[in-house]
């Protein structure tokens, strides 16, 4: 898949015109993905907040969230595997309810002849925390499930991001557990690890460094017992 010079030069201007500025409301991001089974993706992702997120003093990665700014969201994948390939796109949006604690999304995915709908509400009871259950279209009835993430600041510029969750499977499938964690050593910089667990487990290494507020790469190895994979991409803010 190529992508025109126009667009790599708007986000060449973009993150050098605006190295220094502590606050955004967009962000653009690509990333590609490799899987042992011989299956490529490569994803251009865009979100959009509503109000600016202000990055004084929070770690980058993290500042919408902890700030409870409401976006929407777009984006497209192309898969390139044996014998073919497939692209799928993606739209949708989160939203902070003003004066409450409530949180409301949906995303809505369509590939090839197939779409699904996923809606998702939560709660925000302390700062920092979100707790969220989603239920998808394409399943007959809701299954249970439940998400959290957990944001907090530590000493100094350091800070750390716990996320749980949990799947009950359809029928007599097994549930989904999973379990992720990321230490910010500085405002700048995280590493992470990530689980799941299924029918058979995977497990994650993940990075992502910040060369100015706009600027950042990521990188992610996962460990499975059917193929492993890993991941690089790139983000600009503006």
């Amino acid at each position: 898949m190529k992508f025109s010079k126009t667009l790599l030069s708007t986000a060449v201007l973009l993150t050098s015109s605006l190295a220094m500025a502590n606050t955004y409301n967009g962000e653009v991001s690509l990333e590609y993905a490799d899987f042992d089974n011989d299956l490529t993706a490569i994803s251009l992702q865009g979100v959009y907040h509503f109000t600016p997120v202000d990055t004084a003093n929070k770690p980058l990665a993290e500042a919408a969230f902890l700030e409870r700014r409401s976006f929407v969201n777009a984006g497209h994948t192309e898969f390139d595997f044996d014998g073919g390939s497939s692209d799928a796109q993606n739209i949708g949006f989160g939203f902070y309810i003003p004066s409450t604690i409530f949180y409301v999304g949906a995303q809505y995915v369509k590939m090839e002849d197939e779409n699904d709908t996923v809606v998702t509400l939560g709660i925000t009871p302390i700062d920092g925390l979100l707790v969220s259950t989603s239920h998808s279209e394409e399943a007959e009835d809701y299954e249970a499930n439940i998400a959290a993430k957990y944001v907090s600041k530590l000493a100094g510029d350091t800070a750390i991001n716990l996320e749980a969750g949990f799947a009950q499977g359809p029928d007599d499938e097994e549930d989904t557990l999973s379990l992720a964690a990321d230490y910010y050593f500085t405002s700048f910089f995280s590493v992470g690890a990530t689980l799941e667990d299924q029918e058979e487990s995977a497990y994650g290494l993940r990075t992502r460094y910040f060369f100015n507020d706009n600027f950042s790469l990521n990188a992610q190895i996962v460990s499975a017992d059917e193929a492993d994979a890993y991941s690089i991409g790139a983000a600009f803010r503006f």
